[in-house]
Protein backbone atom coordinates (compact mmCIF):
# COMPACT_ATOMS: atom_id res chain seq x y z
CA UNK A 1 0.00 0.00 0.00
CA UNK A 2 1.44 3.27 -0.51
CA UNK A 3 2.11 5.61 2.32
CA UNK A 4 0.03 8.01 3.84
CA UNK A 5 1.14 10.96 2.03
CA UNK A 6 1.86 9.85 -1.58
CA UNK A 7 -1.10 9.78 -4.42
CA UNK A 8 -1.84 5.95 -5.34
CA UNK A 9 -3.73 4.91 -8.67
CA UNK A 10 -6.23 3.96 -6.45
CA UNK A 11 -6.44 7.09 -4.77
CA UNK A 12 -6.73 8.81 -8.20
CA UNK A 13 -9.81 7.34 -8.93
CA UNK A 14 -11.54 7.56 -5.91
CA UNK A 15 -10.44 11.50 -5.84
CA UNK A 16 -11.60 11.64 -9.53
CA UNK A 17 -15.19 9.76 -8.84
CA UNK A 18 -15.50 12.26 -5.95
CA UNK A 19 -15.42 14.90 -8.19
CA UNK A 20 -17.15 13.82 -11.21
CA UNK A 21 -20.40 12.68 -8.58
CA UNK A 22 -20.89 16.12 -7.81
CA UNK A 23 -20.63 17.89 -11.93
CA UNK A 24 -23.65 15.26 -12.69
CA UNK A 25 -26.24 17.61 -11.58
CA UNK A 26 -24.79 20.49 -13.29
CA UNK A 27 -24.07 19.21 -16.01
CA UNK A 28 -27.17 17.66 -16.69
CA UNK A 29 -28.82 20.99 -16.09
CA UNK A 30 -26.31 22.20 -19.07
CA UNK A 31 -27.81 19.59 -21.49
CA UNK A 32 -31.41 20.12 -21.03
CA UNK A 33 -30.72 24.06 -21.89
CA UNK A 34 -28.34 22.52 -24.94
CA UNK A 35 -31.91 20.18 -25.78
CA UNK A 36 -34.33 23.16 -24.99
CA UNK A 37 -31.86 25.34 -27.20
CA UNK A 38 -31.36 27.69 -24.33
CA UNK A 39 -27.76 27.49 -24.95
CA UNK A 40 -25.75 26.38 -28.15
CA UNK A 41 -23.20 23.46 -27.44
CA UNK A 42 -19.56 25.51 -26.85
CA UNK A 43 -21.35 27.48 -24.23
CA UNK A 44 -22.42 24.14 -22.62
CA UNK A 45 -19.11 22.50 -23.06
CA UNK A 46 -16.95 25.65 -22.09
CA UNK A 47 -19.77 25.33 -19.02
CA UNK A 48 -19.43 21.90 -18.28
CA UNK A 49 -15.65 22.12 -18.17
CA UNK A 50 -15.57 25.00 -15.96
CA UNK A 51 -18.10 22.83 -13.42
CA UNK A 52 -15.23 20.15 -13.52
CA UNK A 53 -12.62 22.34 -13.06
CA UNK A 54 -13.95 23.90 -10.52
CA UNK A 55 -15.48 20.72 -8.82
CA UNK A 56 -11.87 18.95 -9.21
CA UNK A 57 -10.02 21.73 -7.62
CA UNK A 58 -12.41 21.74 -4.74
CA UNK A 59 -11.96 18.18 -4.41
CA UNK A 60 -7.81 17.94 -5.13
CA UNK A 61 -7.29 20.98 -2.48
CA UNK A 62 -10.22 19.96 0.26
CA UNK A 63 -10.85 15.97 -0.18
CA UNK A 64 -7.61 15.08 -0.31
CA UNK A 65 -7.16 15.11 3.48
CA UNK A 66 -9.96 12.78 3.65
CA UNK A 67 -8.37 10.43 1.36
CA UNK A 68 -4.88 10.52 3.18
CA UNK A 69 -6.81 9.79 6.26
CA UNK A 70 -9.01 6.68 4.58
CA UNK A 71 -5.60 5.29 3.17
CA UNK A 72 -4.30 5.63 7.57
CA UNK A 73 -7.22 3.93 8.34
CA UNK A 74 -6.48 1.26 5.74
CA UNK A 75 -3.11 0.97 6.77
CA UNK A 76 -3.90 0.37 10.45
CA UNK A 77 -4.89 -2.79 9.92
CA UNK A 78 -1.70 -4.10 8.51
CA UNK A 79 0.21 -2.26 10.60
CA UNK A 80 -1.20 -0.50 14.10
CA UNK A 81 2.29 1.27 14.42
CA UNK A 82 2.17 3.47 11.29
CA UNK A 83 2.34 7.32 11.62
CA UNK A 84 -0.64 9.49 11.15
CA UNK A 85 -0.58 11.22 8.14
CA UNK A 86 0.21 15.14 7.51
CA UNK A 87 -3.16 16.65 6.73
CA UNK A 88 -3.41 20.44 5.09
CA UNK A 89 -6.64 22.13 4.57
CA UNK A 90 -9.25 20.11 6.38
CA UNK A 91 -10.20 20.84 9.85
CA UNK A 92 -13.15 18.22 9.69
CA UNK A 93 -9.77 16.02 8.54
CA UNK A 94 -7.90 17.45 11.28
CA UNK A 95 -10.89 16.41 13.96
CA UNK A 96 -11.58 13.20 12.76
CA UNK A 97 -7.90 12.31 13.22
CA UNK A 98 -7.28 13.32 16.58
CA UNK A 99 -10.41 11.46 17.16
CA UNK A 100 -9.07 8.20 15.42
CA UNK A 101 -6.00 8.98 17.38
CA UNK A 102 -7.81 9.15 20.74
CA UNK A 103 -9.52 5.85 19.69
CA UNK A 104 -6.25 3.93 18.73
CA UNK A 105 -4.68 5.24 22.37
CA UNK A 106 -7.93 3.59 23.95
CA UNK A 107 -7.74 0.13 22.35
CA UNK A 108 -3.82 -0.13 23.18
CA UNK A 109 -4.80 0.97 26.64
CA UNK A 110 -7.72 -1.56 27.00
CA UNK A 111 -5.39 -3.93 25.23
CA UNK A 112 -2.62 -4.15 27.77
CA UNK A 113 -5.19 -4.06 30.77
CA UNK A 114 -6.72 -7.10 29.11
CA UNK A 115 -2.99 -8.47 28.81
CA UNK A 116 -2.11 -7.76 32.54
CA UNK A 117 -5.47 -9.26 33.95
CA UNK A 118 -4.92 -12.29 31.96
CA UNK A 119 -1.85 -12.51 32.93
CA UNK A 120 -2.94 -12.50 36.50
CA UNK A 121 -5.69 -15.17 36.15
CA UNK A 122 -2.98 -17.48 34.83
CA UNK A 123 -0.84 -16.84 37.55
CA UNK A 124 -3.30 -17.60 39.74
CA UNK A 125 -4.87 -20.76 37.98
CA UNK A 126 -0.83 -22.14 37.73
CA UNK A 127 -0.47 -21.25 42.09
CA UNK A 128 -4.00 -23.66 42.10
CA UNK A 129 -2.85 -26.56 39.78
CA UNK A 130 0.44 -26.46 41.09
CA UNK A 131 -0.44 -27.27 44.45
CA UNK A 132 -0.44 -30.91 45.74
CA UNK A 133 -4.17 -32.58 45.93
CA UNK A 134 -6.13 -32.26 49.21
CA UNK A 135 -6.31 -35.74 51.13
CA UNK A 136 -9.96 -37.25 50.12
CA UNK A 137 -11.91 -36.52 52.65
CA UNK A 138 -12.61 -38.87 55.81
CA UNK A 139 -16.11 -40.57 57.14
CA UNK A 140 -17.49 -37.71 60.00
CA UNK A 141 -17.09 -40.45 63.05
CA UNK A 142 -20.42 -39.05 64.83
CA UNK A 143 -22.12 -40.22 61.34
CA UNK A 144 -23.22 -43.86 61.20
CA UNK A 145 -21.88 -45.86 58.76
CA UNK A 146 -23.46 -47.59 55.61
CA UNK A 147 -23.82 -51.10 57.74
CA UNK A 148 -24.64 -49.29 61.11
CA UNK A 149 -28.03 -47.63 59.45
CA UNK A 150 -29.63 -50.72 57.96
CA UNK A 151 -28.46 -53.29 60.95
CA UNK A 152 -31.07 -51.53 63.35
CA UNK A 153 -33.83 -51.99 60.59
Amino acid sequence: MAGADTTSAKSLRRLTAWALGPCLPAWMVLAALYLLDRLDGGTVLAAGLAVFVLMAGLVFTRLADFERLIRYAETLFENPDTPPPPLYTSATAQRLLTALTALRKLWADRRDEAASLARSRQARLQVLYSRRTPPPLRRCPLQPGPAETFAGS
